[in-house]
């Protein structure tokens, strides 16, 4: 397994490890925004790709 040991996951673990819900709660959301942002975007280029769909 790779990783890299620095990013949204790795500060969602360091913020429940110390009891930090407010940067716990942060990463978490900041993982769905990035979620959700990807997800439209995905859509809109499959809707100019695939129009007949």
């Amino acid at each position: 397994m790779v990783a890299g040991g620095g990013g949204l996951g790795a500060l969602e673990i360091r913020g429940v490890r110390s009891f930090e819900s407010t940067q716990t709660y942060a990463a978490i959301i900041a993982v769905m925004l990035i979620g959700m942002t990807l997800d439209r975007g995905l859509r809109i280029v499959r809707g100019r790709l695939l129009g007949w769909t």
